[in-house]
């Protein structure tokens, strides 16, 4: 695997993932502790050391919460934005009466 694919899986895993998640502690700690420059595949250095300065948990947790957890969240996960109607709420009901979780 390049260095690349391992970036590419690296920035899923903090999309896909709430910050909480035990599976990311390592990652947070590598990112806090500047460990990631040796093998940062961008030639844009300066987004890395932002990413670096900006790992405050609470923080991250908090817009990680405002942008897919809830009802008024700003990202919806489980519909389209451009639908109207149906909370979150309803549409996980939705899916988990039809086995999807």
């Amino acid at each position: 695997m390049n260095e690349f694919s391992i970036l590419c899986r690296v920035l899923g895993s903090l999309y896909y993932r709430q910050p909480q998640d035990p599976l990311l502690v390592p990652l947070f700690t590598l990112i806090r502790e500047g460990k990631l420059a040796a093998n940062w595949p961008l030639e844009q250095d300066e987004l890395l050391t932002r990413l670096q300065k900006s790992c405050d948990m609470t923080q991250v947790s908090a817009d990680y919460n405002a942008l897919f957890i809830g009802d008024e969240c700003a990202v919806p996960p489980y519909r389209s934005a451009w639908v109207e109607g149906a909370t979150e709420a309803e549409v996980r009901a939705f899916l988990s009466e039809r086995g999807c979780h």
